[in-house]
């Protein structure tokens, strides 16, 4: 997986892209809409640009995030935290 990094497009593009890429995974977050301007023509309308931050997985690094049992190994880690801040307040299990 890449770093987040800031991308612009002229096409709002879709927040989890699985099938533009053969080998790669496109995940996106914080997008919106800005509006530019022309420098090298003061004249020409703004226009509107997506800005969004990405980053990038290889398919298979992104399957094997996604597996059930990925999936499910996050989910024992949580319940293992719970019970720990639990026990940290004096709560019990």
């Amino acid at each position: 997986m890449t770093d987040w990094k800031k991308v612009y497009s002229d096409i709002k593009p879709e927040l989890l892209d699985t099938t533009s890429s053969q080998s790669v995974v496109y995940e996106r977050k914080d997008l919106h809409q800005e509006e530019v301007s022309n420098p090298f023509d003061e004249e020409a309308e703004p226009r509107q640009r997506w800005v969004y931050d990405e980053r990038e997985y290889s398919k298979n690094e992104y399957e094997a995030l996604h597996s059930p049992a990925f999936e499910m190994l996050m989910q024992n880690l949580s319940e293992v935290e719970v019970n720990l801040i639990s026990l940290s307040l004096g709560e019990g299990i």
